[in-house]
């Protein structure tokens, strides 16, 4: 009887999670200058680029910028039909103290349930430390939601 119980409360738990894998697409949106600090503001393009240099080697993956979510908002709220996974990515940055805060969001595009929010910092002149922290940061919290279809036969094509 405790058997079933545990595997019926696995299976239940296992339902709710597969709603929230398996996104195929990901939106970036440049990230905030909070305090609009001039010598930093390629930074609002360069963390997006960042996320997208490190899944573009995947081709069961789309990724693409955007401006603006209005016109994703009406596109995925009024299409009861639309079958693609999609993921936006949003976040800020400044800087405080001499480090480099980083702060991002994740959302369904279809409910816009918050997936992911996390924060990272780094000494502001450590350059390596900000890019890895990200790219950790990304690896260990958005891998998890995307899809699972990575071939590796053709990822290494790709990298040759």
């Amino acid at each position: 009887m405790k058997i079933k119980i545990h595997v019926l409360f696995y299976l239940f738990t296992m339902a709710i999670c597969a709603t929230e894998i398996g996104y195929e697409t990901i939106y970036l949106l440049k990230f905030d200058n909070l305090k609009n600090d001039f010598p930093y503001s390629h930074m609002e393009q360069a963390l997006p680029d960042i996320i997208r240099e490190n899944y573009e080697f995947r081709q069961d993956l789309t990724i693409k910028y955007i401006d603006n979510i209005n016109p994703n908002i009406e596109k995925y709220t009024k299409s009861e039909g639309d079958s693609v996974k999609a993921i936006i990515i949003n976040g800020r940055f400044q800087v405080v103290n001499n480090n480099f805060h980083i702060e991002y969001e994740a959302y369904d595009m279809k409910s816009w349930k918050q997936l992911i929010k996390r924060q990272l910092f780094c000494p502001l002149h450590d350059v390596a430390c900000v890019h890895d922290a990200f790219i950790i940061s990304m690896e260990n919290n958005l891998t998890p939601f995307l899809v699972d279809r990575l071939d590796i036969e053709s990822t290494i094509r790709a990298l040759e």
